[in-house]
């Protein structure tokens, strides 16, 4: 049982530095042919030869369906580092029972906020003649793993005997 947890706890790491780094940098969209790319906070596009100029996105009116996205994105990583915190916490108690039903749901709600981050905004740059970059697609395997260590733990929950401890 003890390695069930260890195994989800390691996908849930996984998948939680995978849905940070996908939300932090700037390569959800990658238009080669004019040599830009825009994230979920900043937009750069080069201005001569090897310069790249920034501007961020922060001050910014942004429509709805992309203040979405960002929610859905950070929710997604913060969903993700408790769930990765909970089945942590659970390895040091492996008596409570409670522990990994939890860190399994927040876990699978943290894949959920990922997975509806990618729709909205594939959904809505759909129509543009870039690319979707590396962190758009990264966000794919954060929530395939965030699924995976949330049925891990939950797993883990069912194994359990009750009232007793590994050796």
């Amino acid at each position: 049982m003890r390695g069930i947890v260890v195994t989800g706890l390691i996908l849930a790491i996984i998948a939680t530095i995978a849905c940070i780094v996908s939300t932090d940098i700037t390569y959800w969209i990658d238009n080669r042919d004019i040599k830009e790319h825009y994230g979920l906070w900043e937009y750069c596009r080069q201005i001569q030869t090897d310069v790249m100029e920034c501007v961020s996105l922060l001050d910014s009116h942004l429509a709805a369906w992309f203040q979405a996205v960002r929610v859905f994105a950070v929710a997604g990583c913060i969903l993700l580092l408790t769930s990765t915190i909970l089945a942590g916490v659970y390895l040091r108690q492996l008596s409570n029972r409670l522990l990994p039903l939890v860190a399994s749901s927040v876990a699978i709600f943290g894949g959920v906020c990922c997975v509806i981050s990618i729709i909205i905004y594939g959904v809505e740059k759909k129509e543009q003649k870039s690319y979707f970059g590396a962190s758009f697609y990264l966000q794919i395997p954060a929530a395939v793993l965030a699924f995976t260590a949330g049925a891990l733990f939950f797993g883990a929950r069912r194994v359990a005997v009750h009232g007793y401890d590994s050796i």
